[in-house]
C-alpha cells in the first residue's frame, strides 16, 4: 500500500474524499491508476492533461464502449480489484486531479508515439494490475485454471490488438473528453502547494536531461568501433562486418552494441538484476531492439553474451 500511497499525496483531501484512513487506498485509485498506465498519462496536474488522458481513455477503451456508455447510460467503466467488482464514474476521475501515476521527468507519452503503443500499453497496465494487487480493467486472458489452491494462468499480450486509430475515432474521442470536462469546476483545477513544488523539481529534472549527451556512431572512433566488434564478435563476423557488409548492414549491427555498451560504459544503462536493467533519467534509448522470443527486453543477457563490460574503457567518456 505504501507505494500507492506515495502516489496519492498531490490529491487535496484524498482520505476525505473516500472517508479513508490514512494511509487507506479506495479502490477507484487502482482503476485510474491502470488506466493512467494504459493511455500513457504519467500525471494529472493540468486541465489539460485531464483532458488528454480522457481522449486517450475514449481510444484505448473504445471496444468497451466507453464514449457510447457514456453518452447513453451515464456510466464510466467497470474494473476489479482482487475479484471484487468496482464502477469508476466521472467524479472519481476528477477526484484524483493531483495524481501521479509515474514519477517521470515528462508528464505524458508524446501523442504520437501512444498511437503506436497503445497495445503495448495496455498490456504493461494488465501485467502492473496482476504484479502488484491483481487489479483489472481488460481482463487478460486466462489460459488455465489453478488446481489444488495454486493460481489461474494467465497470458498478457502486447501486440497491438488491432486498435486503429482513425480520424473518426479522434473526432469521437476529443468530442468526448472536451464534453466531460465540461462538468469539472475551477475550483477542482486548482493545483495544490505539493503540486507546485513538484512542478518545480520536474522543472529542475528537465533541465538536467537537456545537458546529456546523445549517442552517434559518427562520434566513435572507427579504429574503436573495430575492436568493439571484435570483442562482441568471433573473428569471422567481426571481420565481414568490417571489410565485407554493406554500409546499412555496418550501421545496423555495430550502432546496437556499440551504443548499448556506450550507455553502460557511461553508467546511462546498468543491470539491476538477471532480468532486469535499469536506465538513467531522459537517456534516450530503446530496449526493443534487444527484444527476445517471448517479448521480454533481455539487456542483462545481452551484456554478458556479448562481453559489454570489455568494452568500458573503449567508450568511456566518448561523445
Amino acid at each position: 500500500m505504501d507505494q500507492f500511497s506515495r502516489r496519492t499525496k498531490y490529491i487535496d483531501n484524498y482520505t476525505l474524499k473516500y472517508n479513508l484512513n490514512e494511509g487507506e487506498i479506495a479502490p477507484q485509485t487502482y482503476g485510474i491508476y491502470w488506466c493512467m498506465n494504459a493511455t500513457g498519462i504519467n500525471r494529472i496536474f493540468s486541465k489539460e492533461l485531464l483532458h488528454e488522458f480522457l481522449f486517450r481513455l475514449a481510444i484505448t477503451l473504445d471496444s468497451m464502449q466507453l464514449v457510447e456508455n457514456w453518452f447513453g447510460w451515464d456510466r464510466f467503466l467497470n474494473f476489479t480489484v482482487d475479484d471484487n467488482h468496482y464502477s469508476l464514474n466521472i467524479e472519481d476521475v476528477f477526484q484524483h486531479f493531483g495524481f501521479e501515476a509515474v514519477d517521470a521527468s515528462k508528464d505524458m507519452y508524446p501523442r504520437k508515439k501512444y498511437y503506436t503503443s497503445i497495445g503495448r500499453l495496455i498490456g504493461n497496465a494488465q501485467l502492473t494490475g496482476h504484479l502488484l494487487g491483481r487489479f483489472q480493467v481488460i481482463q487478460p486472458e486466462k489460459i488455465s485454471e489453478g488446481e489444488d489452491g495454486a493460481e489461474d494462468t494467465f497470458q498478457i499480450s502486447f501486440a497491438d490488438r488491432g486498435i486503429i486509430v482513425t480520424e473518426e475515432l479522434i473526432k469521437k474521442a476529443e468530442f468526448f473528453a472536451s464534453d466531460v470536462i465540461k462538468n469539472i469546476s475551477q475550483e477542482q483545477l486548482k493545483p495544490t502547494a505539493a503540486i507546485v513544488e513538484k512542478q518545480k523539481e520536474l522543472e529542475e529534472r528537465r533541465e538536467a536531461i537537456k545537458n546529456l549527451p546523445v549517442f552517434s556512431l559518427k562520434k566513435i572512433p572507427v579504429d574503436i568501433q573495430h575492436e568493439c566488434l571484435h570483442i562482441f564478435f568471433n573473428e569471422k563476423y567481426a571481420n565481414y562486418l568490417i571489410e565485407e557488409a554493406p554500409p546499412e548492414k555496418y550501421r545496423e549491427v555495430a550502432g546496437k552494441y556499440i551504443e548499448l555498451s556506450w550507455l553502460y560504459a557511461n553508467e546511462y544503462v546498468w543491470c539491476v538484476n538477471d532480468h532486469e536493467h535499469g536506465e538513467r533519467e531522459g537517456v534516450i534509448f530503446d530496449p526493443q531492439y534487444f527484444e527476445d522470443e517471448t517479448g521480454g527486453f533481455i539487456i542483462p543477457k545481452t551484456i554478458e553474451e556479448y562481453n559489454i563490460e570489455d568494452c568500458e574503457d573503449l567508450l568511456k567518456g566518448l561523445c
